[in-house]
């Protein structure tokens, strides 16, 4: 759960199903201290953010909360979305205003939390800033490299609405566009931590109630080139981004999954497997070949290429990550094989055994 990013979730839906105290002991301490860690972060996140909005406010600067920020606005709606680990502030911001929300958050005392990042302008966001409090916030004047401000602004107040939060009114944007964001967002920046539970969570809270998100859009969305390699700038295939949203919708209700969604869909369980089978025995592989099992059985199940080597290795080094990288691919689909289709989740030494779906 850990690796998951998914112990606030696990700990909330244990305790509503009321069989948390029925568990072990050890594991129950374990998951009780990852989730109020977590839980405690996103408060002083919180806290930021309501100042900083207050300082943005009271200039007349307008602003919309995206991200984790978003999340948790609107977490009294949606259920199990503010169970996401939230880290820092991240805030839209109109093109024609975005310099003078950075400037004023610099006159009451914030500063780039790198000095070496703080001329840098060629992001979708400025510097990160903070103060005292050690919360980076971002100002952003879009979304994503592949949209431009103009656009981002848009999709962010079209069909968005104000909300009480903190004792503020405050703008979020439309569920859709901020699973949409959400879906982007873990393809591109690490498409392989963006396959890991906390992200499909995150869609499956803004889609498990109704009236529920607008697939035709979402669908739209996929073929319009804006999930992309970092590394190439090469834009995913539409099926890449199509069987990730399948996989967020396997966390939800049958009843609230759409006709309109159509196959590749994501073989979620066997991630969650895979991942499990491999760091319940990363002590006996080893860190390095623990990395390149769990990173290349990603890339294998969901069909991209293996991870390049960074630019400069050496040739060896380079050979090396190559045969390594199939090898691993090997002994994933030799793993799929193998293994049952429906894997129990056993807590050693107790003969305890939990067996159902995700939901």
């Amino acid at each position: 759960m850990a690796y998951e990013g998914a112990g606030i979730w696990l700990f909330r839906r244990l305790r509503a199903l009321r069989i948390f105290e029925t568990l072990p002991a050890g594991f129950r301490e374990q998951l009780r201290a990852q989730a109020f860690a977590a839980a405690m972060r996103g408060l002083r996140v919180e806290e930021e953010a309501l100042e900083t909005l207050r300082l943005l406010g009271g200039a007349g600067v307008p602003v919309v909360l995206i991200k984790g920020v978003a999340r948790r606005a609107l977490a009294p709606e949606f259920p199990y979305l503010d169970a996401r680990i939230t880290n820092d502030v991240d805030l839209l911001l109109p093109a024609d205003r975005i310099q003078e929300g950075y400037d004023l958050l610099l006159t009451r005392g914030y500063q780039p939390t790198d000095p070496d990042d703080a001329d840098r302008r060629d992001h979708h966001h400025l510097p990160a800033l903070w103060n005292e409090r050690r919360i980076a916030v971002e100002l952003h004047a879009t979304t994503s490299a592949r949209i431009s401000a103009d656009a981002a602004w848009g999709r962010a107040t079209e069909g968005g609405r104000e909300l009480e939060w903190g004792n503020l009114r405050v703008r979020v944007p439309a569920p859709t566009e901020m699973a949409w964001a959400a879906a982007a967002h873990a393809i591109n920046d690490m498409i392989v931590e963006g396959h890991r539970l906390q992200h499909f969570l995150e869609v499956a809270a803004l889609a498990g109630r109704r009236p529920g998100l607008d697939w035709t859009l979402l669908l739209r969305r996929t073929g319009e080139s804006e999930t992309f390699d970092q590394e190439s700038g090469k834009a995913y295939p539409p099926a890449i981004a199509r069987q990730w949203l399948n996989g967020s919708l396997q966390l939800v209700s049958a009843s609230l999954r759409p006709a309109a969604l159509p196959p590749p869909a994501l073989d979620l369980e066997s991630l969650l497997g895979w991942r499990l089978a491999i760091l319940g025995t990363r002590k006996t592989l080893g860190r390095a070949l623990c990395e390149r099992l769990l990173e290349e059985g990603v890339r294998q199940l969901i069909g991209i290429d293996p991870q390049r080597a960074p630019p400069g290795t050496r040739p060896i080094y380079r050979l090396r990550r190559r045969v390594a990288g199939r090898m691993s691919r090997v002994a994933y689909r030799a793993w799929r094989v193998l293994s049952r289709q429906s894997f129990p989740v056993r807590f050693r030494g107790t003969g305890t055994t939990v067996r159902g779906d995700l939901r």
